[in-house]
């Protein structure tokens, strides 16, 4: 693969290759399992990987990321994946910092325009809604 990735920030990374890999979505006996091709990158980033969506299809999920679960198919049951409040905030913070650092390394330039007037926003009104406990 030769076509460049973009980062959360939109800088440019290079990959270095391709691998697959088998990986495991929920625990036995409520589990799946599929190979995807992974792609490599030499970048800093708070995550180990980042599944796309055709390799998220294939495990045919349900994804709350309010609830942080992700729940899938197993023949005729649902297993689930619970998230970890906590760990997604670091991996936020961290990938944040690890950004940050990057630009302040190669800084981009940027052209910010201002408008004479801004325009108007318009809000809908909305019915209540009823939160369901997760």
């Amino acid at each position: 693969m030769t076509t460049p990735l973009y980062g959360f920030t939109g800088n440019e990374v290079q990959p270095i290759g391709q691998i697959k890999l088998v990986i495991s979505l929920g625990e036995e006996p409520l589990w799946r399992i599929r190979t995807t091709t992974f792609i490599v990158v030499d970048a800093p980033s708070a995550y180990n990987v980042i599944l796309g969506r055709p390799t998220l299809n294939e495990f045919r999920p349900v994804i709350s990321t309010f609830c942080q679960k992700i729940k899938f198919p197993v023949e005729d049951r649902i297993g689930e994946v619970k998230g970890d409040q906590l760990a997604a905030r670091r991996c936020y913070v961290e990938m944040v910092k690890a950004e940050a650092k990057s630009a302040r390394k190669a800084p981009q330039i940027e052209v910010n325009t201002i408008t004479e007037k801004p325009p108007t926003l318009v809000y809908e009104e909305k019915e209540e809604v009823q939160i369901h406990p997760c």
